[in-house]
Protein backbone atom coordinates (compact mmCIF):
# COMPACT_ATOMS: atom_id res chain seq x y z
CA UNK A 1 0.00 0.00 0.00
CA UNK A 2 2.63 2.00 0.12
CA UNK A 3 3.11 2.79 3.65
CA UNK A 4 6.39 4.18 5.24
CA UNK A 5 7.69 1.10 7.54
CA UNK A 6 11.00 1.82 9.21
CA UNK A 7 13.10 -0.97 10.93
CA UNK A 8 14.18 0.18 14.32
CA UNK A 9 16.80 -1.69 16.33
CA UNK A 10 16.70 -1.72 19.37
CA UNK A 11 19.41 -2.87 21.58
CA UNK A 12 21.37 -2.81 25.23
CA UNK A 13 24.91 -2.19 26.26
CA UNK A 14 26.30 -5.05 24.67
CA UNK A 15 25.80 -3.23 21.22
CA UNK A 16 27.54 -5.93 18.11
CA UNK A 17 24.23 -4.95 15.93
CA UNK A 18 24.33 -1.38 16.28
CA UNK A 19 28.04 -1.51 15.65
CA UNK A 20 27.50 -3.75 12.96
CA UNK A 21 24.61 -1.21 11.29
CA UNK A 22 26.58 2.28 12.11
CA UNK A 23 30.35 1.38 11.44
CA UNK A 24 29.87 -2.23 9.90
CA UNK A 25 32.13 -3.55 13.17
CA UNK A 26 30.94 -7.18 13.56
CA UNK A 27 32.99 -8.25 16.30
CA UNK A 28 32.79 -9.68 20.06
CA UNK A 29 33.25 -6.88 22.69
CA UNK A 30 35.93 -7.48 25.30
CA UNK A 31 33.16 -8.41 27.78
CA UNK A 32 29.27 -9.01 28.07
CA UNK A 33 28.07 -6.65 30.42
CA UNK A 34 25.22 -8.43 32.06
CA UNK A 35 21.48 -6.32 31.88
CA UNK A 36 17.95 -7.19 32.88
CA UNK A 37 17.24 -8.23 29.25
CA UNK A 38 19.59 -11.33 29.47
CA UNK A 39 18.39 -12.96 25.95
CA UNK A 40 20.33 -9.66 24.09
CA UNK A 41 23.33 -9.95 26.28
CA UNK A 42 24.59 -12.20 23.45
CA UNK A 43 27.82 -11.89 21.18
CA UNK A 44 26.66 -13.49 17.99
CA UNK A 45 23.26 -12.64 16.81
CA UNK A 46 21.94 -15.90 15.35
CA UNK A 47 20.36 -14.09 12.77
CA UNK A 48 23.19 -11.77 11.33
CA UNK A 49 24.08 -14.91 8.97
CA UNK A 50 20.91 -15.10 7.88
CA UNK A 51 20.84 -10.92 6.89
CA UNK A 52 24.06 -10.95 5.94
CA UNK A 53 23.01 -14.22 3.43
CA UNK A 54 19.49 -11.95 2.15
CA UNK A 55 21.51 -8.70 1.50
CA UNK A 56 24.46 -10.24 -0.51
CA UNK A 57 22.32 -11.21 -2.83
CA UNK A 58 21.97 -15.05 -1.28
CA UNK A 59 25.80 -15.50 -1.95
CA UNK A 60 25.98 -18.63 0.47
CA UNK A 61 29.79 -18.59 -0.98
CA UNK A 62 30.16 -14.94 0.39
CA UNK A 63 28.30 -15.34 3.24
CA UNK A 64 30.20 -18.15 4.24
CA UNK A 65 33.61 -16.52 3.79
CA UNK A 66 32.75 -13.96 5.92
CA UNK A 67 30.80 -16.30 8.83
CA UNK A 68 34.60 -18.32 8.73
CA UNK A 69 36.69 -15.46 9.14
CA UNK A 70 34.38 -13.81 11.89
CA UNK A 71 34.15 -17.66 13.59
CA UNK A 72 38.95 -17.30 13.21
CA UNK A 73 39.25 -14.24 14.25
CA UNK A 74 36.33 -13.04 16.28
CA UNK A 75 36.01 -9.57 14.49
CA UNK A 76 34.68 -8.69 11.28
CA UNK A 77 34.73 -5.33 8.94
CA UNK A 78 32.01 -5.72 6.79
CA UNK A 79 32.48 -5.09 3.22
CA UNK A 80 31.36 -1.55 1.94
CA UNK A 81 28.88 -2.72 -0.45
CA UNK A 82 27.73 -5.07 2.28
CA UNK A 83 27.81 -2.44 4.97
CA UNK A 84 25.89 -0.34 2.81
CA UNK A 85 22.81 -2.41 2.59
CA UNK A 86 22.87 -3.21 6.43
CA UNK A 87 22.64 0.39 7.24
CA UNK A 88 19.97 1.00 4.68
CA UNK A 89 17.44 -0.58 6.14
CA UNK A 90 17.24 -0.42 10.53
CA UNK A 91 17.72 2.85 12.60
CA UNK A 92 19.46 2.13 15.48
CA UNK A 93 20.57 4.68 18.34
CA UNK A 94 23.46 4.27 21.29
CA UNK A 95 21.66 5.54 24.76
CA UNK A 96 23.71 5.80 27.90
CA UNK A 97 25.96 2.48 27.38
CA UNK A 98 26.05 3.10 31.39
CA UNK A 99 22.18 2.22 32.04
CA UNK A 100 21.57 -1.09 33.04
CA UNK A 101 18.58 -1.46 29.67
Amino acid sequence: MGLPIRLVGAVNRNDIIHRTVQQGDFSLSEAVNPTLASAMDIQVPYNMERIFWLLSGSDSQVTRALMEQFERTQSLNLPRDLHSKVSHYPHTTEKGKSAAT
